[in-house]
């Protein structure tokens, strides 16, 4: 089972910028010693996952690690970045249905694989042009 998402930027160059983020679901940061955790925990993971790939950077950040796991525990997190200008509101309406707190209001994998966003396949009218890395 897929318990969280650890996504590692390290820029190695000259040493100039590394970086870690650690995503765990909100029941994983909750959860104590021998807490179980349900298939939905990786519907969680598949949202950070979704959210990164769209966004270039996750969904839960902060300088504080306390703070950043606060956030996490409350679901905080938006759409407010530029980045997410040409994204299309399918894929908002994806992401927020999968990176939610209570894993009983979350999607399934049958349901996500349902969403309007999987099942359209409408391309996108909109040409998007990866920066640098």
């Amino acid at each position: 089972m897929l318990i969280y998402v650890c996504v590692r930027c390290a820029y190695h160059s000259h040493g100039i910028i590394k970086h870690v983020y650690s995503q765990h679901s909100a029941e994983v940061i909750s959860g104590g010693p021998g807490h179980k955790y349900g298939p939905k925990v990786d519907l969680w993971s598949a949202g950070v996952v979704l959210f990164i790939l769209l966004a270039g950077y996750p969904p839960f950040h902060d300088n504080s690690e306390t703070a950043m796991f606060q956030k996490i525990r409350r679901g905080d997190f938006n759409f407010n970045d530029p980045a997410w200008d040409d994204v299309s509101v399918d894929a908002k309406d994806l992401i927020r249905n999968l990176i939610v707190v209570d894993p009983n209001k979350r999607l399934s994998a049958a349901e996500a694989l349902q969403h309007r966003w999987i099942v359209r396949r409408e391309p996108s009218r909109k040409v998007l042009r990866l920066g640098k890395v």
